[in-house]
């Protein structure tokens, strides 16, 4: 039987709209003009968020060296997709409220805050 996954919220900062908070995991920065580069940040790590190409709605997470260790593709009609992290395959929702991000059983507080912070950026 498979455990409960914790559900997390990203919340927008009172003090900086550009800034996102997920309960003193980590946070998403948006950057440039109309926000499509992020940065997201926890436990002293960071990683670059931008989108894939021109056509294409998938957004790639990049580490210090550059190398891509997620991908979060966007469903077609609905907020909320599919994030791959490493090995992990995740699945981002939107709830009545804000977004939530749906971790794997015994993934770290590390990836739980990649998740939501990748996915966040997709909007």
């Amino acid at each position: 039987m498979l455990s409960p996954m914790a559900d997390l919220e990203l919340t927008r900062s009172r003090d900086d709209r550009r800034l996102y908070e997920l309960a003193g995991l980590g946070t998403l920065r948006l950057e440039g003009l109309f926000s499509r580069r992020a940065t997201a940040e926890a436990g002293g790590v960071a990683w670059s968020l931008h989108r894939v190409g021109f056509w294409r709605t998938a957004i790639d997470a990049t580490d210090a060296a550059g190398t891509v260790v997620g991908t979060f593709d966007p469903r077609a009609l609905k907020r909320g997709g599919t994030l791959t992290w490493g090995a992990r395959e995740l699945e981002l929702r939107r709830r009545a409220r804000g977004r939530t991000a749906t971790r794997s059983p015994g993934a770290s507080a590390r990836s739980r805050c990649s998740t939501a912070g990748a996915g966040a950026s997709g909007r």
